[in-house]
């Protein structure tokens, strides 16, 4: 049973690591909140576009840096479980999401403005791994969950059973670092509050 709870919670922490959460979220609200899943089967229509530009910037590039970062041995772990050794990744995060929501920004995608707060969760947990580590998997999802409900809000929207399934999730990704070792109990719950307060101050 160790085994089978460690396996699970290695799954989760790869499929909702952070640099995956804004692809998520993109497909996310285009389903729930623009139009459905219908017209994102046409090929001409942007969302393709976006999409690609979206997962390059913020999944495919990082996820290099750090794989080229772990050749390079200027880092001991693919999944960075020292805390001073985020810093340069992290970083080249930033300069990557910094690139999309530009990029973004000049095609007049809306989505430009979840990107800009994307980079500021990333800045403050860039920040304060300085001094103390915290879970940025519970900072992406808490991230997530927030934009989610806004939007549901701003659109009049209340799809209840999803927003349960998304604290269930939460819960589960929580358990799963925990599980790992990667965090403790302050880590993960500071890390989700932060992520999921911080769209009320922007």
């Amino acid at each position: 049973m160790k085994r089978y709870s460690v396996v699970f919670s290695q799954l989760l922490s790869v499929v909702f690591h952070p640099f995956f959460i804004p692809t998520y979220l993109f497909v996310l609200c285009r389903v729930l909140f623009f139009n459905g899943l219908g017209r994102i089967m046409y090929l001409y229509d942007s969302f393709w576009v976006s999409l690609f530009f979206i997962c390059l910037f913020t999944a495919v590039i990082p996820l290099l840096s750090v794989l080229i970062l772990y050749k390079t041995e200027q880092v001991t772990s693919i999944a960075l479980k020292n805390a001073k050794e985020r810093r340069y990744p992290y970083l080249i995060t930033l300069i990557s999401y910094a690139t999309l929501a530009f990029l973004l920004y000049k095609a007049g995608n809306p989505f430009c403005f979840y990107v800009y707060f994307a980079i500021v969760c990333l800045a403050l947990v860039s920040t304060i791994n300085l001094v103390w580590k915290i879970s940025a998997h519970m900072t992406a999802f808490g991230g997530l969950m927030a934009i989610v409900m806004f939007q549901s809000y701003v659109m009049g929207l209340n799809p209840y059973v999803f927003f349960a399934l998304l604290f269930t999730l939460a819960g589960l990704i929580g358990y799963a670092r925990m599980r790992l070792e990667s965090h403790n109990l302050p880590q993960i719950l500071v890390g989700f509050l932060l992520g999921f307060s911080l769209l009320l101050f922007l």
